[in-house]
């Protein structure tokens, strides 16, 4: 068993979470944007901060990056 994994996913979900919005301040192209949106959304509904439609909301917006 490895000392480096975290047996509270929940715990390792909010972590992964947290990293992405800080790595969200720091992109500036629009595809890697869309991308970090997206699993931003990802998180949050895993988490249970957002329903489905919530996420299917997100990813949407997040797929405007690439048509514009």
């Amino acid at each position: 068993m490895s000392d480096t994994a975290d047996p509270d996913p929940m715990r390792a979900l909010r972590l992964r979470l947290e990293a992405m919005r800080r790595k969200l301040d720091v992109l500036s192209s629009k595809p890697a944007r869309a991308e970090a949106l997206r699993e931003i959304a990802r998180l949050r509904w895993q988490l249970g901060e957002i329903d489905d439609a919530a996420l299917s909301q997100a990813e949407d917006f997040a797929d405007g990056f690439n048509y514009e």
